[in-house]
């Protein structure tokens, strides 16, 4: 694993009050771990303490191999995103401005922060007509763009996020987890994001960190804490009902399709199903239609597979 964070036994304490307790986890490059955990659990203080918003009481915090408390805060920020709870934009600044705000801090020339913008705007999906409009003129979805792309604008090997979604209704949260995913897969950009919920640490997170009362109770891969959870209070978080669901929602119907016979594949009737779809959202199909097996539509030219009832039963038994 090649990190790109360190977080090693790092503790913050107000007074008698310990609300980070000897925390250490590793963030490999371009990967990312999502920290779960109840209010009050440390999670947030913890994001805080990687650029500094929060100084450590003990320990250390490594950035790209560099202990973040030998650069002044103000400078570490602006080479580290940062997106806040409730997106957090300057209403009396348009959108251009918003995002434009770390380029002119670092000096940024004119035309090289125009262009930046513009090409942010277009990455998110957003008109660069709407960089003349104030937040308030923005759908909520809207805003969260124009906040990841402020926090993305110096161009951070690093993005911190706390809550970034959580003010969002379940639609545009979906599409804006997605939004995400791709940027990361497109960028290649270092992400911790804080959440309280699960489903979205789990359909984000290539690794997972449990807190509890500020101690950190297990991290590591998804699949890894759904399968063996080392504390009781990960299995409870868990859920144990619905481990199997989770661990179904972790494969793409891909991973599991089969070679299928030509002939039945083009049937009508038979039902479909994306390779990019989860086994979870298979489950789903497969139940609905009453039927023990789908068709996979991969990519134009491939071979018919399908995916059967039997295939993702096994996923969901696999220790």
């Amino acid at each position: 694993m090649d990190p790109m964070i360190v977080v090693d036994a790092v503790s913050r304490r107000y007074g008698d009050r310990t609300v980070v307790d000897g925390v250490s986890f590793a963030v490999p490059r371009g990967a990312i771990t999502a920290v779960v955990g109840k209010s009050g659990s440390g999670k947030s203080t913890l994001l805080r303490m990687i650029n500094r918003l929060v100084e450590p009481s003990a320990g250390r915090v490594l950035v790209g191999g560099r202990d973040v408390a030998e650069e002044p805060g103000p400078m570490l920020r602006r080479r580290i995103g940062y997106v806040i709870q409730g997106i957090g934009l300057f209403p009396h600044r348009t959108v251009f401005d918003n995002v434009a705000t770390v380029p002119r801090l670092l000096g940024w020339p004119r035309q090289r922060v125009a262009d930046r913008v513009g090409e942010l705007l277009d990455l998110l999906g957003l008109p660069r007509s709407f960089g003349e409009r104030y937040p308030s003129a923005l759908s909520g979805g809207e805003q969260q763009r124009v906040g990841i792309a402020r926090a993305l604008a110096a161009d951070p090997p690093v993005l911190l996020m706390d809550e970034p979604f959580g003010a969002l209704d379940p639609l545009i949260r979906r599409k804006a987890q997605q939004d995400l995913l791709a940027l990361r897969a497109r960028l290649g950009t270092t992400v911790v994001i804080v959440t309280h919920d699960l489903d979205e640490a789990l359909r984000l997170g290539d690794r997972i960190a449990v807190m509890e009362e500020g101690r950190l109770l297990q991290e590591g891969p998804p699949e890894e804490l759904l399968r063996r959870p080392a504390h009781p209070a990960v299995a409870a978080l868990m859920e144990g009902a619905r481990r199997a669901l989770r661990l179904l929602a972790l494969v793409s119907v891909g991973d599991a399709a089969e070679p299928a016979d030509p002939a039945a594949v083009g049937l009508a009737g038979r039902p479909r199903i994306d390779a990019e779809a989860s086994l979870e959202e298979a489950l789903s199909v497969l139940l609905w239609a009453g039927a023990d097996s789908l068709a996979v539509d991969g990519p134009p030219g491939g071979p018919p597979r399908e995916v059967t009832l039997r295939a993702i039963l096994a996923r969901a038994r696999q220790e």
